[in-house]
């Protein structure tokens, strides 16, 4: 979502495939960026 437009945004990523931990990390260190859920 443009956070110019929602005042909560939200990312979804779709993957068939394990995240690396690490990919993780990357994505928690994004400003503005605060908690990643998972659900598999």
């Amino acid at each position: 979502d443009d956070p110019e437009l929602h005042p909560e945004p939200k990312l979804t990523i779709i993957t068939d495939k394990h995240l690396p931990g690490e990919v993780i990390d990357e994505i928690l260190r994004i400003k503005g960026v605060r908690d990643v859920s998972i659900i598999s």
